[in-house]
């Protein structure tokens, strides 16, 4: 898939977007140690990650509040989308905020992510597995049939050549 001014590469695991993250050199410091937390709570699937800002903070080595303000400039530089998860608890009137989803805008990291064709690859993989374990199965079977066969040739059977009657 290509943008207007470079090609994006397929994202196939999570430490792929850590690493365009890290390898990214227009992003100040800061704010790519608060996208490398991030991303190492990407999940690939849901194309998202949940992660509290305590537990942010703790990858980080940094206070909470911090990490509230370096969430705001990565939101604001258009590299992360932030929105706030709500979760209603018995007993409680309102809705109880839970941690956040954050979800990376990849196009600016050189990447791109599409559901089918990463369903489409895990099946070829397993496709390729299967047949695979076919293939070697069928060549053991062929390979045992083969030693059995050269074991029969080499016995110690006189041939017909050398054969007299008994008398």
């Amino acid at each position: 898939m290509t943008t207007s001014n470079q090609t994006l590469k397929f994202l196939e695991h999570h430490n792929q977007l850590t690493d365009a993250v890290a390898c990214d050199e227009s992003i100040p410091a800061d704010e790519k140690a608060l996208l490398i937390a991030i991303s190492t709570f990407y999940n690939l699937s849901n194309q998202c990650a949940f992660p509290s800002r305590k537990q942010i903070a703790a990858r980080m080595g940094r206070c909470v509040n911090y990490v509230t303000e370096l969430i705001s400039k990565a939101k604001k530089s258009g590299r992360l989308i932030s929105t706030a998860q709500f979760i209603l608890v018995e007993g409680e009137s309102a809705p109880r905020q839970i941690a956040n989803k954050y979800e990376f805008v990849l196009e600016k990291f050189g990447l791109f992510y599409s559901k089918a064709k990463a369903m489409l690859n895990r099946n070829l993989r397993k496709k390729s597995k299967e047949n695979k374990a076919t293939q070697q199965a069928a060549s053991s079977r062929v390979d045992h049939i083969n030693q059995l066969l050269d074991e029969a040739q080499t016995s110690d059977i006189p041939e017909w050549e050398d054969y007299t009657p008994p008398e």
